[in-house]
């Protein structure tokens, strides 16, 4: 009897770790860019400094509210995270 597969425990890696990468990747960037070391982002989103190495690094999934959090820390958008995205008139939800 064989051993059953083994899934690996980051969620980054998982199905759609590559967006995770991506999005770690311009979070790293931004931050850079904004002249903020990690523990000082860190600070301003009320998370560790691991858990920002992990969203960087993409083993943990940025949730959308963190997205939202983060851009305007930094002042940018969540659209710039995914720099492969194509704004669309309409594709975008405009405030009411």
């Amino acid at each position: 009897m064989s051993e059953p597969a083994r899934r690996d425990p980051r969620p980054g890696r998982r199905s759609g770790g590559v967006v995770a990468l991506q999005v770690g990747s311009r979070l790293r960037i931004q931050r850079q860019q904004a002249g903020l070391g990690r523990q000082e982002l860190a600070d301003a989103l009320g998370v560790t400094e691991r858990q920002l190495r992990d969203y960087e690094d993409g083993t943990v999934r940025v949730s959308a509210a963190m997205l939202v959090r983060t851009a305007k820390v930094l002042g940018s958008t969540v659209l710039d995270f995914f720099p492969n995205v194509r704004s669309r008139p309409g594709s975008v939800a405009r405030p009411r």
